[in-house]
């Protein structure tokens, strides 16, 4: 083969021979560690982001509009335009999505 003759060509010289990376690179391992690392940082970020309710009505109607705005409907205004930029379609469902029952109309601020 191909790589036997290039292997026992730079033997000689010392060099390593050039290694294409297998299937079986992959699963060594280390690989295996980074893989499962990455893995958990994402379900914790993901964890972290679903605890995300409104705290009022006028919050949740406001992220229902946002909402809209991201799935095509036209911004009632440009504040709501822009936070529909800025935010995650995701984020925005959470936060409309909150129900109603037991949330002030407002909340104060201190």
């Amino acid at each position: 083969s191909a790589r036997l003759q290039r292997f026992k060509a730079d033997k000689g010289r010392g060099e390593a021979p050039k290694h294409k990376p297998s299937k079986d690179d992959q699963f060594s391992p280390s690989a295996r560690l980074q893989r499962f690392k990455a893995d958990k940082e994402r379900k914790d970020v993901a964890e972290a982001q679903v605890d995300e309710k409104a705290v009022s009505k006028a919050q949740q109607k406001f992220f229902g509009a946002v909402h809209a705005a991201q799935k095509g409907e036209k911004a009632a205004s440009p504040e709501i335009a822009k936070v529909a930029k800025s935010m995650t379609k995701k984020a925005a469902h959470d936060y409309a999505a909150t129900k109603h029952k037991g949330l002030p109309e407002k909340v104060k601020k201190d």
